[in-house]
């Protein structure tokens, strides 16, 4: 069901095309699979290590002060599948990139760290998905400027790890 919702609302967006058999639609398949089949990354080698090898090295995040790193980690903790809850995280995530743009990335980031440090379990991982998915399209609605744009390319080379 998630999958046809999310086909639905982002069909056209190559950030999903791996639902669609896209590039990394195998390795996507793989970890639908390992969590049905309640496999275990540790079980692989090494999470950290298999985690920080699938982000791009080409870039690294803009460093954010740490009053506002300790803003979105608050946010990715106390995130839950209600709908307020998404909302205000989104609220709280679009308020600090509004300060400052460029920090798109390192709050990409950090949200592969949550998942990679914390082993989130498949609905913590879920509730994540959410909120990312509706940051995506609170900046959709705003494409019309340039720095709108730069959440949905941070999150592009995140998303695949962070699922």
């Amino acid at each position: 069901r998630f999958e046809q919702m999310t086909l639905m609302k982002q069909g056209d967006n190559p950030m999903f095309q791996f639902l669609k058999g896209g590039p990394d639609y195998r390795y996507y398949r793989w970890r639908i699979y390992s969590m049905q089949a309640n496999l275990q990354l540790e079980d692989v080698t090494n999470r950290e290590r298999i985690a920080s090898e699938l982000k791009a090295p080409s870039q690294k995040p803009n460093p954010m002060p740490q009053e506002e790193e300790k803003s979105v980690g608050d946010v990715l903790m106390k995130l839950t599948a209600a709908k307020e809850s998404i909302k205000t995280s989104r609220k709280a995530i679009v308020a600090l990139l509004e300060k400052n743009p460029s920090w798109a990335l390192r709050v990409c980031d950090m949200a592969l760290e949550h998942v990679v440090r914390l082993h989130l379990d498949f609905s913590r991982k879920l509730h994540l998905v959410y909120l990312l998915n509706d940051l995506l399209h609170f900046y959709a609605k705003r494409r019309m400027q340039e720095d709108t744009d730069l959440f949905a390319r941070a999150l592009k080379r995140f998303l695949v790890p962070i699922l």
